[in-house]
């Protein structure tokens, strides 16, 4: 049904309103635009986009983070009992680890991380939204501050990386700004395994083609808007005679 609508709306435009629409907003489903490119509405010389809606794009980070933390998990339960399958291995590591204890565990101390929670999980994925929205005109400067966001979760005292941190958000560079850094102390860093889980999908949602397709940094929030005040007029659950009732009325509301 959205496909058929849309690709009517394409049809039409020229004949309607003498316009042609060059770029399709899409939210990661590409059922409608593969239509739209079958289709032809303007014929074989003039190719229609698409482009990424922003808000859409940036709820993949959570989604493929909510993936990961399975996979996460798994490897975890996998290693614990692997632990349990080889007494002799975890016996021979409590004995060097009771060994340590005396001379260095005071001197190295157990370094805090950070786990892959829900709530990072939101914050990484408001933060790829924010690096779009903030560079709507180049696809560097998105590179570089959604590349900022996972660096300044990794970042340590002894190793910090904030090369591509901005003043305006980031406690260390405006720490550095005020001569203060010495009197700075990063939060706990992301664990290891969870840089390691994190790190592809940040290669993958930093390509070149999507990044591209994010420039201008669109949105849908117009349209499910506008759906949003349909559907409360004329929802889809009612019954078919309430619902000739129902559209009766809206047609009225919105002429």
């Amino acid at each position: 049904m959205e496909v058929d609508g849309v690709c009517e709306m394409f049809l039409q435009s020229l004949e309607k309103f003498s316009v042609r629409y060059g770029f399709y907003i899409g939210d990661g489903d590409t059922k409608t635009f593969k239509m739209l490119l079958n289709t032809q509405p303007y014929g074989e010389d003039f190719i229609i986009k698409k482009l990424e809606c922003v808000l859409h794009v940036a709820k993949r980070v959570f989604k493929r983070a909510s993936e990961a933390k399975k996979i996460l998990t798994q490897a975890r339960k996998a290693a614990k009992k692997d632990e349990k399958k080889n007494p002799e291995k975890k016996s021979a590591a409590k004995t060097v680890v009771a060994k340590k204890r005396k001379t260095v565990v005071k001197k190295n101390p157990t370094v805090k991380t950070q786990d892959l929670t829900i709530k990072l999980m939101k914050e990484l994925s408001r933060n790829y939204g924010l690096a779009i929205q903030r560079h709507p005109d180049s696809v560097e400067e998105m590179r570089k501050e959604i590349w900022a966001g996972f660096f300044h979760k990794i970042s340590t005292d002894s190793n910090p990386q904030h090369s591509y941190c901005s003043e305006s958000w980031c406690k260390y560079k405006i720490a550095v700004k005020n001569n203060s850094v010495h009197k700075f102390k990063h939060p706990p860093a992301l664990a290891k395994d969870v840089q390691e889980v994190l790190k592809p999908i940040y290669d993958d949602l930093t390509k070149q083609e999507l990044l591209e397709r994010c420039l201008g940094g669109n949105t849908q929030n117009n349209n499910e808007s506008f759906n949003n005040c349909v559907w409360s007029m004329a929802p889809k659950h009612v019954l078919k005679k309430k619902k000739k009732k129902k559209k009766h009325l809206l047609r009225k509301k919105i002429c």
